[in-house]
């Protein structure tokens, strides 16, 4: 299945009725095999990419948001941390991210979608290290 960016840049573009070469024409990309990649989850976006994107597809700051979100990313000016997984181990940012008010209800599915792939990966992480502290120390000999 395709990542949550994958997913949201499709709808994005086909929204928009582009095509990939289009898309790609429009936001200085040399070829539209980097949106086939993209699209397909097989690249992933650099925020600076994200935004390239954003504005060739005239998306406004809230959409552009949710891109930034559905990559991984903070919204927000470039100066933010480069990797939404720190933001969102505060539960209370998650319920932020999940609540995202300005998201079409398509892209509010992305982000519920991203929210719980991030506490399937914390699940995970935290069931590895309580795995690892209950395993019985090594007897020296």
């Amino acid at each position: 299945m395709p990542s949550v960016f994958a997913q949201w840049l499709r709808l994005q573009r086909e929204a928009r009725g582009l095509s990939m070469n289009a898309l790609a024409q429009k936001a200085g990309i040399k070829s539209h095999v980097h949106i086939s990649m993209l699209e397909a989850g097989k690249a992933n976006p650099s925020r600076p990419m994200v935004r390239r994107l954003a504005r060739a597809l005239e998306l406004n700051e809230i959409a552009t948001g949710e891109g930034l979100v559905a990559a991984g990313f903070v919204p927000g000016d470039d100066s933010q941390p480069p990797s939404a997984i720190r933001y969102v181990t505060d539960p209370d940012a998650l319920a932020i991210v999940e609540a995202y008010e300005g998201a079409s209800p398509t892209n509010r599915q992305l982000l519920r979608s991203l929210a719980d792939e991030i506490r399937r990966i914390e699940e995970d992480h935290s069931i590895g290290k309580r795995k690892n502290e209950d395993r019985p120390a090594a007897a020296s000999e």
